[in-house]
Order: structure tokens, then C-alpha cells, then sequence
């Protein structure tokens, strides 16, 4: 399996894609304009205990106060806190809806091949690393290097890294904790300690190994151990219509899914969880049943994975597949869905099919879904994806004006669009002076209010 990562760098978003065998199967979005605090180290100032619930409310400097449950909590700290007391946290889950963000004192510094936890001892090795004597390897280099102890937990992409390169990170992440420490001293409540780096540079550290077949970008992003992986495009080239991935990410907001055996998948959300069906659809008058539901309900496995992958899909997801009367096609296919779920860095765990043809997935959440992200409320019926967002709706915008600039030489442009959305363009200062800038295009706004929302009109002037 040959991965590739596209890294479009627009004006409102910086969108990374990842690809397997050149198929979507994660899309990692940063609104530029938002700021992003998973993985920030603060200064927090505990705001409230509550004992009945075993955790502290933490004042970081954020809108909400962020919550700390007691497990969150070294040892050495805990039965200590006390009301106004500083801590230090950082942000494990960000925020969603009327919720704070939530937070930990066990700290973490990841690197490209380690990750370093201060407060802890324990060496721990990925489990994706099975040959015996590397892993053997892996922890002689780190205990021989580690003279405070610090815990660590050495990456997949540390084994096919040299002891120099481990070594070198173990001293750079060791470093940036006695940096962080320092700055911890005296440091009033909500101070930023540690920033995690570009959502560009998290997400190929995390894939940092020999199956990257190359890298695409329309940054001037760099990247010492890949550099001869990195491929440039132009700014004007629309890099997301070329790779399919816009055309993706426009499917993985619709609800039905059509596979190539005339079978589809429709996918909602509940209240509680996720729902997946399963439909036989276009597969009628078929002789051998038992047959037709094993391959449409594999296929549906397949998608079924790689589209909760591209829409972030957490909690309990169920999918209901077409019934098997036979158990080892009920365990064919949920172990063919398990090891589709498998290659994907956040954990999923798969349950056994029912006699009704059900199962059950649970994945961890770490960050918003999909819709989440680029979707917004409608403020008359309260819809949570109504239409998509003004901040995701430019960059659609930034993708017509590239168009302009590639295949026009008139540079004038007139862009007409509901008020609301217009105002929006508005309070984003900056964004016509940096479409000046990057595309050498001159826009004038207009208001016209017979335009849908979500939608505009590009005319020449």
C-alpha cells in the first residue's frame, strides 16, 4: 500500500489530505482564521473542584474553563489541589458546543520517532514494531540516552530511523521540556507554554516511513527527512480537483453511498451514535443469495471504514448489513472491516455480528468530524449542518479565483453574494489583500441577497 499526503494551502484553510493506493482515506482540515489548542501546554489556574465528579474546572485563558478529571492527574498532585492553585495542563480534546476543552497534567512532547512523557517511567515500544530484537534495540538506545528517566513512547517510524537521528530527538524533545519548565516559573494562569506544531508538519510526523510515495503541495513546505518526496505545484493549480478530492469530500457529506455492485450504504447520525445501512439496492433477482450478500456486504466493509475515516466518525458507529445466514461470512466480513479499520492511526474496535447481521464499532474521538468542521447551523431551524460554513465557502471561493488567475488575463473580478456571507468576507480583514497578493487579482463585493446561502457569483469587470 503506497501512501501520498496533499497539502493544500489556501487562504482560509490549510487541508491535508492522506491517500492510500491514491484514494482518499483522511482528510485533516486548520481553519486559518481559528486558533487550534489540541496539544498546547498552558499555565492553568484551577477555577473549581468538584469533588462528586472527581475533577477540577481549570481556567486556561479560554472562553469555557477546561476540565480535569482526577485520573488526569500525576500522583505527586493529586489530594493537593486546591481552589486558585497553578497547574500545569494541556489540551487532550478540544471543545465542542457548550462544552470546555479537556485537559490533562500528564504532559506529552511528541517528536517524529519519540514521544516523551515527563511525568511518567515506563518505556513503551509500538506495537507495529513486531520483530523481537529491534524492539530489544529500541529500548537499549533509549535507556542508554535517558539518564533522568523520563517515559517515552518510542513510534512506528522510529524503526526505520538511525540511533543518531532517535537520539537526536530524544535530546531535542528533552530539551523542550526543561524550556517549558522554566517558562512554567512564575507564569501567571492561561499562559501558553507549548504550542503543537503546523496541522502540515503533526500529520506527516505521524506517517513518517518508507510507504510515503510522495508528498504534493502548493506551499513551500520542507521537510529534511523527506525532502526528496516533497513535489511543488503552482499556486494556481487546483490541486484538490486534480487528486479527486474535492469531489470526495463533497460525497462524504451526502448520506448514500453507491458501491460498484449496485449496492450502497446510507449513512446518519442519531443523537447517541453513528448508523450505517446497508442496501442491496441494485442487486435484484440474484440466484445464490448467500453469495450476492458476501460480496456487496465486503465491499460495504470497505467503504464503510474508509468513509468513517474521511468523516471522522467517533463513538458507536452501527452498521447494519444485508443478512448472512452463514456465520463464517458474518466473520468473514467483520474481520474484513476490523483490518480496514486497522490502518488507520485512531483506534476502532469491531464487535461480532449479531444474527441480524448488526455490528457494533466503537472509535475514539480526538477531533471534530467531518461536518463538524465545515458545516454551520442554520439559525432559523436550527439545523447543525444546514449548509456549509462562510469560512469553508471560501475556500471554494479561493479555488475559482485560482481558475481566474491561471486561465484569464483580465484580473478584475466582481464577487455578488447574500449580505451575510459578504459581511463575512469583510471581517476577514485581510482576506482581499492576500487574494491581491497571491493571485494578483482585484475583487470589488457586492451584495445581492436574491443569492442563495452558500452560494456566489464570480463576473469580470
Amino acid at each position: 500500500m503506497e501512501k501520498s499526503i496533499i497539502i493544500d494551502e489556501g487562504i482560509s484553510y490549510t487541508r491535508v489530505a492522506l491517500m492510500e493506493d491514491d484514494r482518499l482515506v483522511n482528510i485533516h482540515l486548520e481553519n486559518n482564521y481559528e486558533e487550534d489548542i489540541k496539544g498546547t501546554i498552558y499555565q492553568g489556574m484551577v477555577s473549581n473542584l468538584v469533588k462528586g465528579m472527581k475533577a477540577a474546572f481549570i481556567d486556561i485563558g479560554q472562553p469555557k474553563k477546561a476540565f480535569l478529571h482526577y485520573k488526569d492527574v500525576p500522583e505527586k498532585l493529586k489530594g493537593r489541589l486546591q481552589n486558585n492553585q497553578r497547574i500545569m495542563v494541556q489540551v487532550v480534546k478540544e471543545g465542542v458546543g457548550s462544552k470546555g476543552p479537556k485537559v490533562s497534567s500528564y504532559i506529552n512532547i511528541t517528536g517524529k520517532y519519540l514521544i516523551l512523557l515527563p511525568y511518567e517511567k515506563t518505556i513503551g515500544i509500538s506495537r507495529k514494531i513486531t520483530n523481537t530484537d529491534k524492539r530489544e534495540e529500541l529500548k537499549s538506545i533509549i535507556k542508554e540516552h535517558n539518564p533522568k528517566e523520563y517515559g517515552l513512547i518510542v513510534r512506528t517510524g522510529a524503526s526505520k530511523a538511525t540511533d543518531r537521528e532517535i537520539t537526536q530527538e530524544l535530546d531535542q524533545l528533552t530539551a523542550k521540556w526543561e524550556e517549558i519548565e522554566t517558562r512554567a516559573i512564575g507564569a501567571a494562569g492561561g499562559t501558553i507554554l507549548y504550542e503543537e506544531p503546523s496541522l502540515t508538519s503533526k500529520v506527516i510526523r505521524g506517517h513518517v516511513n518508507h510507504k510515503i510515495k510522495e508528498i504534493v503541495t502548493n506551499s513551500n513546505y520542507q521537510d529534511d527527512l523527506l525532502k526528496d518526496k516533497v513535489r511543488l505545484v503552482d499556486k494556481t493549480t487546483n490541486l484538490y480537483g486534480a487528486y479527486g478530492i474535492d469531489k470526495e469530500i463533497q460525497k462524504a457529506l451526502s448520506k448514500r453511498i453507491w458501491l460498484k455492485s449496485g449496492a450502497n450504504i446510507i449513512i446518519e447520525k442519531t443523537e447517541a451514535m453513528n448508523v450505517i445501512d446497508v442496501n442491496s439496492a441494485k442487486l435484484v433477482n440474484i440466484k445464490d443469495k448467500d453469495k450476492m450478500a458476501l460480496k456487496a456486504n465486503l465491499e460495504a466493509a470497505t467503504e464503510s471504514a474508509r468513509q468513517i475515516r474521511i468523516r471522522n466518525l467517533s463513538g458507536i458507529i452501527i452498521i447494519d448489513f444485508i443478512a448472512m445466514n452463514k456465520d463464517s461470512h458474518k466473520e468473514a466480513v467483520v474481520e474484513k472491516l476490523q483490518a480496514e479499520l486497522n490502518k488507520d492511526r485512531i483506534k476502532a474496535r469491531v464487535y461480532p455480528a449479531t444474527d441480524l447481521g448488526i455490528v457494533q464499532i466503537t472509535r475514539k474521538r480526538t477531533s471534530l468530524s467531518l461536518k463538524e468542521e465545515i458545516m454551520q447551523k442554520c439559525p432559523s431551524c436550527n439545523r447543525a449542518d444546514a449548509y456549509i460554513s462562510y469560512d469553508y465557502l471560501l475556500v471554494d471561493l479561493e479555488k475559482d479565483l485560482r481558475e481566474v488567475a491561471r486561465e484569464s488575463i483580465h484580473k478584475d473580478v466582481e464577487i455578488k453574494a447574500a449580505s451575510s456571507f459578504i459581511e463575512h468576507i469583510k471581517a476577514r480583514e485581510d482576506i482581499i489583500s492576500k487574494i491581491k497578493e497571491k493571485y494578483g487579482i482585484n475583487t470589488r463585493l457586492t451584495i445581492d441577497n436574491k443569492i442563495n446561502k452558500g452560494k456566489y457569483e464570480i463576473h469580470h469587470i
